[in-house]
């Protein structure tokens, strides 16, 4: 679940935390990174940080060998 802000609408899954979570190396922490991140940019492919979400995502597959 992607966490809210009331202010400011949905908080999306920077690529940082992505990226943190492809250096952890864990493969349950990137497959829930990987699955919020996904549930984000589906509920919001308007936002301006789409294209960067989507960038980490592909990068979150390749290093779970999943692209």
């Amino acid at each position: 679940m992607v966490e809210r802000d009331a202010s400011f609408g949905p908080v999306p899954p920077y690529g940082t935390a992505i990226r943190e979570a492809i250096a952890s190396r864990d493969t349950t922490q990137m497959r829930q990174m990987r699955e919020r991140a996904q549930q984000w940019a589906k509920d919001n492919p308007g936002h301006s940080d789409f294209g960067h979400v989507q960038k980490a995502l592909r990068e979150l597959n390749d290093a779970l060998g999943e692209s």
